[in-house]
Formats: C-alpha cells, structure tokens, sequence
C-alpha cells in the first residue's frame, strides 16, 4: 500500500525505537514517490543511511545541526564550519535531497546543486518549528513540485512566514503554532 502514495512524510513524534527503524526502512523500501524524513525518522535512518541508495523513492532529509551530526558521522562544529560542503558531499553520495536547517538554511540535490534561503529567524528554533517546515514541503511535494523545488519553496515560505512573525509580535516568543496561524497571510502576500 506504501507504493500508492505521491508523498509520504515520517518521522515526527515516532521514538527513537527498533520499531522506528524498521518502519522507516519499510517506507523507503516499498515507496515509489517521495519521503520525507524528519526528526526521529532521521535517527532511525542513521544506522542504516545506505537505504537511501537502494530506494526507487525521491529521498528528501531536514535535519538540523545535530541530526545532520547523526547521519554523517561528523560533530556539530565539524558541520557547522562547513555546512555547504557537508550538504553537498552528503546528498550526492546518498542521493537525496538534503535541508540543513539553521540559519541560511542550505539545500543541496543528488547532482551537488546548492541553493541559500535568505528568509528565517531565530525564532524557528523553537521545537516544533522543523516539523511545520516538513509539513509544508509535504504538502508542496504532494501537490505535484519536485523535491528540489517543493524545498526550495517551502523553507522560503516558512522563513517568510516566521520573518512575518518576528514583525508582528516578536521572535523570542514566537512558537511553531504563530507560523502555522500567520501561514495563510504570508501565503497571500507572496501570492500578489
């Protein structure tokens, strides 16, 4: 049933268990459209990373510094020092799309292409804000956009939507339910 799916997106609020692991190794086996995989997906798919070069389904990982640690095998000051190389190496030998979060959050493809947003704040730290980023790229991919370009525009509109935010009210309250609530406005604008 898992091949009969445009998109599917795991990972957030899964556990770190056994079972996780071989739900996600399950997904990238049988799927045929596109994954998205988030959070505890990613720390499942660490210990064994090499699915994503076996899989017929479009990969697409959002890890932030610390995930990314877990799946390269690298420290977070190690990736920090050179996010762009780190995206690039690892999403041309893994073949999958690769969203490094933070700030100027860096997008890579299996070719080695690398895309910068220019949108965001630090008020997307906050836990739960990568989850309505994955979300919204979910959504855009299920719409039909490619991985490369539903992450190109989903992590544009979700910077877009926290700088709306942060302009509003402010960044160091700003919670992942204020982007989801401010989402249709934002939407709107960058609409005209």
């Amino acid at each position: 049933i898992i091949n009969n799916f445009d998109t599917i997106c795991i990972g957030m609020g899964l556990k770190n268990t056994e079972n996780a692991k071989d739900l996600v190794s399950n997904v990238l086996k049988y799927a045929k459209g596109t994954v998205l995989i988030d959070a505890d997906g990613i720390n499942a798919l660490s210990s064994c990373i090499n699915l994503c070069k076996d899989t017929e389904a479009k990969v697409i990982l959002t890890p932030h510094p610390g995930e990314m640690s877990r799946l390269a095998g690298k420290t977070v000051a190690e990736i920090q020092s050179d996010r762009i190389t780190t995206v690039k190496d690892f999403a041309k030998e893994y073949g999958v799309t690769l969203v490094l979060k933070g700030a100027n959050t860096v997008i890579a493809t299996p070719k080695g292409e690398i895309y910068i947003n220019s949108t965001g704040n630090s008020g997307l730290s906050r836990g739960g804000s990568g989850d309505v980023l994955s979300g919204i790229i979910a959504s855009l991919s299920a719409q039909g956009l490619s991985p490369l370009v539903a992450c190109l525009v989903g992590v544009y509109i979700h910077g877009y939507t926290a700088d709306k935010v942060a302009n509003d009210s402010s960044k160091q309250g700003m919670l992942p339910t204020d982007v989801i609530n401010t989402l249709p406005y934002a939407l709107g604008e960058l609409d005209n």
